[in-house]
């Protein structure tokens, strides 16, 4: 973030953009005004902007702030360079941040007038609260968050005086906002409900690069495919379905046989025919992954209260695409394989909503699932007349779209023995036209007879266990051997493309972050001036590119693998016994990668999460494998019960435990570390008798390792403090909280949230104490 700064002679000056090391800044919150009166990021750089009006509030921000003792001070308007779109981005997405680390914030109603100078006890109240309370700042969509986030907000008036602060104009805002008291005086959020959250905002307004009314896009990452054939039934069939009110459609059949083309396809001729049709695409293998997209899309849309910690994503996608007023809609739902994600069989022991209830029938939409499963495709389109079987392309369209893909295909016999041998299956002619190709002496004839000497491998490979068959069991056995011999080609050609490929097969197939398979690549390799590790790693990226047998998104530098590739790249590993040492070196660079579960690492923890998956079931032989899979799946539980997500998170804590116990001991700081996540998975369930069981555990050791006054030993004495108080065991949780309360007031002082949280929940305890012992008195 840029800080401004007031200089001794007036003038303003800008910080570079900061990361680290900032200083204390004091934040400003007003209304806008019109665009020709706001000062800009260009005003300042140009040294331009002193005749605008909203130079005054400026000024006084900056005057304000030195009057506090504070250097810097914020104004979002010449603090960002709205003109550079990632950079408006970025500051969107941090403001949440920003104002809670400010050291103040000032709010400058330009509509309440108060032009007295004595001090506010002196004034009429009523002179200056009707416009309080009638303030234009009252409805902004972003006044929420500035009015919770910072743990000072004081109010000024047009002639710059204090009115007060949020403290002692609590019961005003409260009545004004409907924010609950606690929420003002800096509990946490996660205390309230989301729907109680989510009241606080609705019916707001926002400025219009906060929320503008965007002409329709589409999130479709991928591009036409130049090579790709008509297939005109099931075209026509897609189209007519999908343009009844409310349509659901799903293209079901093999991997490998189009069906995400076909979408591609059609996503892509919805825009060119319908501009005003939102399209959006949905990678819908996983849970993890169909949260991701609609996290996207929340984004993408810019949707008021994205950025609400544990706000229910799914619920505002959901209410978005319900509100017709928003046009026309088309949604694709990619790899609708496992039903499970949509309706899992928790869901009927627990009252956690189905994903399904986030797909709405609403008259200006339609959503397109492509599935391998039938039974998955009907019961999220609601019959089997919805559903469109794809098969194999018939002789004509496999031929067509191999002269597509191929220099040379005048060898008619050949060819047509090619297309039969590949069971004209669309990703099997794509892949062997490649092969073809890349090879000059390499001819349509020469590929089948190297066909046909491995035909010999074909059971041995498809009866192979790498992990779950489930999903692929019903590939053409034609598509993996035509990967094979292509996987063979690579290796011979470029090893370290071949190890490329091996890496990432270990990933989740979907989001595979580009820069940690850099990192590999340079780790790889000896910088001795004449080898570019990035030039290397492009080499390889472009041949498997070449290959089909990967996909770089444009818009994210994200990497994909189709799951059949995926899944044969394994099979091919586990012949040479390959498997475990590529798992390990996944697990090494998603151990270095995957940070702690603290709400500034969500985001990244959320692109890493499918990964993290993977690794849940293989526990490493070795004790410094096993060292890392115990943090990455600590990490991850933390991370999962920031979010929710409680006892899967407790699974995987469970296991990460375990490992950390025996490889280092049951008194290391870190086992201590995954006992607290643990601890607070069972608390956040209920499970109040099991968490004061590892609570304890992990006082004990950390009074004994960091000592009775560390911050980790007054947490665990606050945890503690508040699960014997729900345990209503109010004199022996009024020791911890006093000890955790003692200890935050030197740490970290009287007036910080958690030691003022700390004293909050204490006092509640022992208003319910006094409360019990009068009800007992009274039966009595």
């Amino acid at each position: 973030m840029r800080l401004l700064k007031l200089q001794h002679g007036g003038e303003l000056s800008l910080t570079k953009d900061l990361v680290d090391d900032i200083p204390p800044y004091a934040i400003l919150s007003r209304t806008w005004g019109s665009d020709d009166e706001e000062v800009t990021f260009k005003d300042l750089a140009e040294d331009m902007g002193k005749t605008k009006a909203g130079f005054r509030k400026i000024r006084f921000c900056g005057e304000q702030a030195a009057h506090d003792d504070l250097q810097h001070f914020w104004v979002d308007t010449c603090c960002i360079d709205k003109s550079n779109s990632a950079e408006l981005s970025e500051a969107i997405n941090s403001m949440f941040r920003w104002y809670s680390n400010a050291t103040k914030c000032y709010v400058y109603l330009s509509d309440v007038p108060k032009d007295h100078h004595g001090p506010i006890e002196q004034s009429k109240a009523w002179s200056w609260e009707f416009a309080f309370r009638e303030s234009r700042w009252f409805t902004r969509g972003w006044t929420v968050q500035e009015l919770v986030a910072p743990s000072s907000v004081e109010f000024f008036s047009s002639g710059c005086q204090r009115l007060g602060d949020k403290k002692s104009l609590e019961q005003q805002v409260q009545e004004i906002m409907g924010i609950a008291v606690r929420a003002l005086r800096g509990d946490a959020l996660s205390e309230f409900s989301v729907d109680e959250r989510m009241s606080w905002i609705e019916n707001r307004h926002t400025k219009h690069y906060e929320n503008p009314m965007r002409e329709p896009f589409s999130t479709v990452p991928f591009s036409r495919d130049p090579d790709f054939v008509d297939r005109p039934e099931i075209q026509a069939w897609i189209q007519d379905k999908c343009a009844r009110p409310a349509a659901r459609a799903a293209l079901v059949g093999l991997g490998g046989l189009g069906k995400s083309q076909l979408a591609i396809q059609y996503s892509h001729d919805i825009r060119d025919k319908s501009p005003q049709t939102w399209v959006f695409w949905v990678h819908a293998s996983t849970k993890v992954r169909f949260e991701e997209a609609y996290r996207a899309i929340t984004e993408r849309l810019e949707l008021p209260g994205r950025h609400v910690p544990n706000v229910n994503i799914f619920q505002l996608v959901c209410n978005w695409l319900c509100n017709e007023a928003n046009g026309r809609w088309s949604m694709i739902l990619d790899n609708v394989d496992d039903i499970q994600v949509f309706y899992p069989k928790r869901y009927y022991q627990d009252s956690s909503t189905p994903l399904a209830n986030y797909l709405p029938q609403s008259p200006n939409g339609s959503i397109l699932f492509t599935s391998r499963s039938k039974d998955a495709a009907a019961r999220l389109t609601g019959s089997y007349n919805n559903i469109k079987e794809i098969k194999a392309m018939d002789e004509s369209q496999a031929l067509q779209l191999l002269q597509n893909k191929l220099q040379d295909t005048s060898n008619k016999d050949d060819t047509a023995n090619l297309l039969h041998a590949l069971n004209y299956i669309a990703l099997a002619i794509t892949q062997a036209a490649v092969y073809i190709n890349k090879r000059a002496r390499m001819t349509v004839s020469g590929y089948l007879d190297e066909f046909h000497r491995n035909d010999r491998n074909k059971g041995n490979l498809l009866n192979l266990d790498a992990g779950d068959l489930r999903r692929d069991s019903s590939a053409s056995s034609s598509v993996v051997v035509t990967w094979q011999m292509s996987f063979e080609h690579i290796r011979e050609e470029r090893p370290s493309a071949a190890d490329l490929l091996s890496l990432m097969s270990f990933f989740n197939p979907q989001g595979i972050p580009e820069s940690i398979l850099r990192s590999q690549t340079r780790s790889m390799i000896k910088i001795d001036g004449e080898v570019d590790a990035d030039s290397e790693f492009d080499n390889d990226i472009d041949l498997l590119l070449a290959f089909s047998l990967v996909s770089v998104a444009v818009d994210n530098d994200m990497c994909e693998m189709h799951d059949l590739v995926h899944f044969c790249t394994r099979v091919w590993l586990s012949t040479f016994s390959y498997v475990d040492g590529w798992r390990r070196k996944c697990l090494v660079l998603i151990a270095r990668e995957f940070p702690t579960g603290e709400f500034e690492n969500w985001a990244k923890c959320e692109r890493l999460l499918p990964h993290v998956e993977p690794l849940y079931d293989h526990e490493p032989a070795c004790e410094e494998s096993l060292r890392e899979w115990a943090q990455v799946l600590t990490n991850a539980a933390w991370y999962m019960w920031m979010n929710g997500d409680y006892k899967a998170a407790q699974g995987i804590a469970v296991k990460a435990l375990n490992a950390r116990e025996r490889i280092l001991g049951h008194s290391c700081t870190s086992t201590l570390v995954t006992v607290v996540v643990l601890e607070r998975l069972l608390q956040a369930q209920g499970k109040y008798d099991e968490a004061e069981k590892m609570n304890r555990r992990a006082l004990q050791g950390r009074e004994k390792v960091l000592g009775k006054k560390h911050f980790d030993t007054l947490s665990s004495n606050y945890s503690l403090a508040y699960i014997l108080h729900q345990r209503k065991q109010y004199n022996v949780a009024s020791d911890h909280y006093q000890r955790a309360y003692d200890g935050y007031k030197i740490q970290l002082g009287p007036d910080h949230p958690t030691t003022i949280a700390c004293f909050d929940h204490y006092s509640m305890m022992q208003q319910e104490k006094n409360e019990s012992r009068s009800l007992g008195q009274a039966l009595a």
